[in-house]
């Protein structure tokens, strides 16, 4: 039998591209992105690579054509971290700016993903429930409606994190939309009239895959079929394991409560002033949660102020379907001018002012109205949440030529 030939040696530099694109994955860099990075990358460096990546693996295939080595990374789907795209961010201007040889900027490529988290556990979980109380606000919810949500969001948080530690974590999405939409049912036996459906969906808004299918469609837009296709997907796949465990635990608990006495007195409605403030929190919750440094913090509060502005706006002159795409373009722009000027990374400003606009409640009110009997309301849901995620990708992509992009993040 003839002995396999030794593997080829990993270059310094293949190894450079495939370490950093494990990384931008991981941190949450869309595909479209991550390949253009990658390939400047490798221009700069002076070797051929074609970079191709989807959200559960990466390959670049090194060499030219009929001569070319493939290297095949398998991965998870990730996670924002904000301040580790930022850090690697400058790893990547360095590289293109022949400033960094390329055993230091391995050397930083590792230092950056092993690097622990910024903030610990509980300050995360207090920020998803300020982050619910800002959504109960922004859905109409009165001040037992914002309590209520926030308390659902820091159990949510509470146990998707316990399910990390678990041999089965893909459990945590009906899991906790079970438990959510349990104590919302529960909840107007403490604190009177609630809108329950509200109080659920805000409850459970770290879980809702508004950015991910909103991302798919603007990969779908940029022709990155077979990743758009996957997020969406992946997008779809998670709305329909929320809806189930949003239906059991409502139907569970509602069997006890009903008929059990409740407080019946409504309170006075929040005076629209509060929706500032409430706007400043979200955005700071959601730069905690996306693990932000602190100096990008105000930048992303004001991305915040700049996606509620645009939707209000939008919501004026173009409806509730195509306001979005008026939201969308101010913050890309606003994004996009804050990564030039300051050279940090456009996402920095583009995810907490475009999650402000996320469709993922309308994507939940339309799958749990077609388990409820209600198909209008579900072919409703279901034809707002894909008008405004291709308002939101449309935004994104014709800001992107008014003001371009950074040629890395």
């Amino acid at each position: 039998m003839p002995s396999l030939p030794p593997p080829a040696a990993v270059l310094p530099a293949e190894r450079l591209l495939l370490e950093l694109g494990e990384a931008l994955h991981r941190f949450g860099t869309p595909s479209y992105r991550l390949e253009q990075a990658l390939t400047a990358v490798a221009a700069r460096l002076g070797i051929e690579a074609q970079v191709f990546c989807v959200p559960t693996s990466l390959v670049i295939a090194f060499g030219p054509l009929g001569a070319q080595r493939t290297g095949l990374l398998r991965l998870d789907a990730g996670a924002a971290d904000l301040g580790k795209l930022a850090r690697l961010d400058a790893v990547l201007r360095r590289i293109l700016d022949g400033h960094a040889d390329l055993d230091a900027a391995i050397a930083d490529v590792r230092a950056i993903v092993a690097a622990p988290a910024p903030l610990p556990g509980a300050v995360v979980l207090l920020a998803a429930a300020g982050s619910s109380a800002a959504a109960a606000r922004f859905f109409g919810g009165d001040l037992p409606d914002i309590a209520a949500a926030a308390a659902i969001g820091l159990v949510v948080g509470v146990v998707d994190r316990l399910s990390e530690r678990t041999s089965a974590p893909h459990l945590a999405v009906p899991a906790a939309a079970a438990i959510g939409a349990a104590l919302a049912t529960a909840a107007p036996l403490l604190l009177g009239r609630l809108r329950v459906e509200l109080v659920t969906i805000a409850g459970l808004l770290a879980l809702l895959p508004g950015l991910t299918f909103t991302t798919g469609m603007t990969e779908l837009a940029t022709r990155n079929f077979v990743a758009g296709t996957a997020r969406v997907t992946m997008a779809i796949l998670t709305l329909l394991e929320l809806a189930f465990g949003t239906a059991l635990g409502h139907h569970l608990v509602r069997r006890v409560v009903d008929g059990l006495p409740r407080p019946l007195s409504k309170p006075a409605a929040l005076p629209d002033a509060v929706d500032m403030g409430f706007v400043a929190l979200a955005g700071l919750c959601l730069a905690v949660i996306f693990r932000a440094r602190l100096v990008d913090v105000p930048v992303a509060v004001a991305a915040a102020f700049v996606g509620f502005a645009g939707s209000r706006l939008g919501g004026l002159g173009l409806g509730p379907d195509l306001g979005p795409f008026l939201a969308a373009l101010l913050v890309a722009v606003f994004a996009n001018g804050v990564a030039r000027l300051t050279r940090r990374p456009a996402q920095v400003a583009l995810l907490p002012g475009i999650l402000v606009l996320v469709p993922g409640s309308l994507g939940l009110r339309s799958v749990t109205g077609m388990l409820e009997d209600e198909t209008l309301r579900a072919i409703d849901g279901a034809f707002q949440m894909g008008m405004v995620a291709v308002s939101l990708s449309m935004g994104v992509l014709v800001a992107n030529v008014v003001v371009r992009p950074r040629r890395m993040l």
